[in-house]
């Protein structure tokens, strides 16, 4: 499901979330089919995840969170964040679509930067 994501192939994604896929399956660099869609811009396809609940995932608030990640410190523990990717490729309808679940825009990468830089 992750490749049919990345590639933009809406039908597959279909099939495998029919065949019961893990809709929230992380593989190991922590990128998800809901990620994939975001970063690449596949409108239809975020959308359906949306309604399928791969979104929270990255809406439910996490306290461990980390926001205070010192300038020239790497966190690689830290998940990639959707609304990063997007707003990085330019995706602005995905980018206001994000906002609008309630993702948020401090969320850092493992670099420090959220999706403002």
């Amino acid at each position: 499901m992750l490749k049919a994501c990345q590639k933009g192939d809406f039908e597959k994604v279909k099939l495998c979330i029919e065949k019961k896929a893990n809709i929230n399956f992380m593989n190991s660099k922590k990128w998800t089919a809901f990620l994939w869609a975001s970063c690449n811009g596949h409108v239809d396809i975020l959308k359906y995840l949306i309604e399928k609940g791969a979104a929270t995932l990255y809406t439910e608030k996490k306290d461990e969170m980390k926001k205070d990640i010192a300038r020239g410190n790497i966190e690689y523990n830290l998940r990639p964040s959707p609304l990063i990717w997007s707003c990085y490729k330019g995706h602005h309808h995905i980018t206001w679509a994000l906002l609008k679940l309630g993702l948020d825009w401090e969320e850092i990468d493992g670099f420090g930067n959220n999706s403002m830089h």
